[in-house]
This record gives structure tokens, sequence and C-alpha cells, in this order.
């Protein structure tokens, strides 16, 4: 009886517990380091400026261009011309228990125009970002660098 009353209070307290929220977004840092937007397209990226705590990468994509997929940190995302994007995120692939096919989920994609010299913030994620229009972009994305963190 003792041990049924244990077990139903160790039970109880352990629904009641609320687990640490995740970001759907996060990735251990050897595969970040991997997806890292400067050794996935050294060629439409580059660093513009770089401080201990923060990182400006500028992207630069000619008309109907599109870099490929990479993992971009939580960023103020500053258009220096008129910039006309899609943002997407790639599918990701689950396989359940017992399933023979896998499930894809998680694609997104974000269509944003703003004018030259306006920003927003953008969330961390691996994603593309495509040039929807038929001249050039230049854009700025200023990230905070993690403390301790090696990526450059």
């Amino acid at each position: 009886m003792r041990a049924a009353v244990f077990v139903m209070c160790l039970t109880n307290g352990l629904i009641a517990q609320e687990l640490p929220k995740r970001n759907p977004n996060y990735l251990p840092p050897a595969m970040r380091a991997a997806s890292d937007p400067l050794r996935v397209d050294p060629a439409h990226y580059s660093v513009e400026s770089e401080t201990d705590g923060m990182l400006a990468l500028r992207l630069k994509l000619g008309p109907d261009e599109t870099a490929p997929t990479a993992f971009i940190q939580d960023a103020l995302m500053v258009c220096l011309n008129e910039c006309h994007v899609r943002l997407t995120q790639p599918k990701f692939a689950t396989l359940k228990n017992g399933a023979t096919e896998p499930e894809y989920s998680g694609r997104q994609t974000m269509d944003i125009h703003m004018e030259g010299g306006t920003t927003r913030l953008i969330g961390a994620g691996m994603r593309s970002i495509a040039n929807l229009s038929t001249h050039p972009v230049e854009m700025l994305f200023i990230e905070r660098k993690e403390l301790g963190s090696d990526l450059k």
C-alpha cells in the first residue's frame, strides 16, 4: 500500500513539473557550425563587421538568385536597398514508431518586402533566402554572438 501511494505521489509530482521549453530551431553546436552561412555560401555572405559580442553579415543576391539553406541566428535584418525576398525553412522528416514512411513537417515560406534602410527582427533557424525582384539585393544580418562561441 505504501509503495502504491509513493508511486502515485511520484507520478503526480512528475506530471505537475513543467518541462523546460525547447527552442524548435535549436541546433547542436557542431551542426550549427556546419551550416554557418560563411561556410555554406561564401559567394553570397561576407563579414561586414565583427566585435566580441556582435557579428554583422552582408548578403548580396543578384536578380532571381537564391542563397542556399544556412543557419541564421536571431538577427536584425537591415535592407540596404529595396528588398523583396522569400525566406524558406526546409522540411524536416520524422519517422514515428512503426511507420514505414517519414512525415514531413515544418516547411514554411515568408515573403518580405521592405524599403531600403528599413529593419526587421527574424528568429533563428535554417533557411534559404531568394531574391524575388529583378534588381540586386543587399542586406545585413546583425547577430549577437553567443558567449564562448568559436563560430566566425
